[in-house]
């Protein structure tokens, strides 16, 4: 086989994975709790976009802060997930062979 012919597979592969990649990311999926009182929706690349929780779950009137507090903590540790995995992984990068 060509190695021209084989590098430009292997790049248009590589094209290929990367427009999934930010389908993917655009991508908003939604999951709602068993008893349904609570509805989360992220994006692929695990961004929280929103978070509803019934607010017959609270004695106080102040859900949205809660609400807000709630997607914050789940959006900061996704990112330190992605941080972690990304210095775990990062270490194959350089033993790749081409």
């Amino acid at each position: 086989m060509d190695v021209r012919k084989m590098m430009q597979q292997v790049q248009n592969m590589q094209d290929q994975m990367v427009n999934q990649q930010k389908n993917f990311s655009r991508q908003v999926f939604t999951q709602s709790s068993a008893n349904q009182l609570i509805k989360v929706q992220a994006t692929g690349n695990k961004m929280i976009l929103s978070i509803d929780i019934d607010p017959m779950l609270f004695d106080d009137a102040d859900h949205e802060m809660i609400e807000d507090l709630l997607m914050d903590t789940i959006n900061a540790l996704m990112a330190q997930i992605d941080a972690e995995m990304e210095k775990v992984l990062g270490q194959f990068k350089n033993q790749l062979p081409f």
